[in-house]
């Protein structure tokens, strides 16, 4: 396209002029129109234009010498649906190479729970992660009667996997702690070799410890390993009226013992 030459000396009139008539024949395309032309063929495969991550819709049936096989290339999860006119079991597979199939799981999204097989006999609606896969099949050795399969497939992700199995140990995920029960009690010694167990802080399986010293004139002095607490064996606790709380980034199992220069100490708990 031929555009108006702007001269080297001009007004700012003049210039603003020719700009605007410059941004005029850019937009209209000038004398060739306002189309473009694509010189190149686009690859091969399939192209889309003008659609963003359309997502496949069909059905099939399962019969015990017959699975259903969906071409999941390029998907990231399948969802399905079933009917429930039929007894036994559907297992669930996926292939990488569209030829070996091996056992996957589904989510299912009545309970959250995930499995690789499911109940002719009931209707079940599930999704499947077949981010890599090539194929996922539905089979079954055991079933009677027919088994209707209406699936979608879509290039979002909505499963959420682990790769590798947690540590071994006791693993909380979403889990929650009830707010701690509190409890008092008093506890004492009249000389510096005898001491007592708090009453109740004995559990090994205890979430959470919190002690407190209430009084106002006595130390406590504090052992969470089972051994005797003295005024030189523990922490100590001094008395400030309740102000001074020992809360530890740990939580001991050991039983936990107390000690007080003086007949009582009164603490709280938690």
């Amino acid at each position: 396209m031929a555009l108006t030459p702007i001269p080297s000396i001009l007004d700012t009139a003049k210039f603003e002029h020719l700009a605007l008539s410059a941004l005029y024949q850019i937009a209209s395309g000038g004398s060739s129109g306002g189309n473009v032309t694509i010189t190149g063929s686009l690859p091969s495969g399939t192209n889309s234009i003008g659609s963003v991550n359309p997502d496949t819709t069909g059905s099939g049936s399962v019969t015990t010498s017959t699975p259903f096989v969906v071409t999941t290339t390029n998907f990231g999860t399948l969802a399905f649906q079933s009917n429930a006119v039929a007894t036994g079991n559907v297992i669930i597979e996926a292939s990488v190479d569209g030829t070996n199939f091996t056992a996957t799981t589904y989510t299912a999204l009545t309970t959250g729970n995930t499995s690789s097989a499911f109940s002719a006999a009931t209707a079940t609606i599930g999704q499947i992660d077949t981010s890599g896969f090539k194929s996922i099949r539905f089979r079954s050795y055991t079933i009677v009667g027919v088994v209707g399969i209406t699936y979608n497939l879509s290039k979002c992700n909505s499963n959420v996997m682990l790769d590798n199995p947690l540590p071994v140990g006791s693993n909380i995920i979403g889990g929650t702690y009830s707010t701690p029960n509190v409890a008092s009690g008093t506890f004492g010694s009249a000389t510096v070799t005898t001491s007592g167990t708090i009453t109740g802080l004995g559990a090994t399986t205890r979430k959470y410890l919190q002690i407190q010293n209430i009084g106002t004139a006595n130390p406590l002095y504090i052992t969470t390993d089972g051994t005797t607490a003295t005024a030189t064996n523990g922490f100590v606790l001094q008395p400030n009226g309740g102000s001074v709380t020992w809360e530890g980034s740990f939580v001991p199992n050991g039983a936990i013992t107390g000690f007080s220069t003086t007949t009582t100490c009164s603490f709280l708990w938690a």
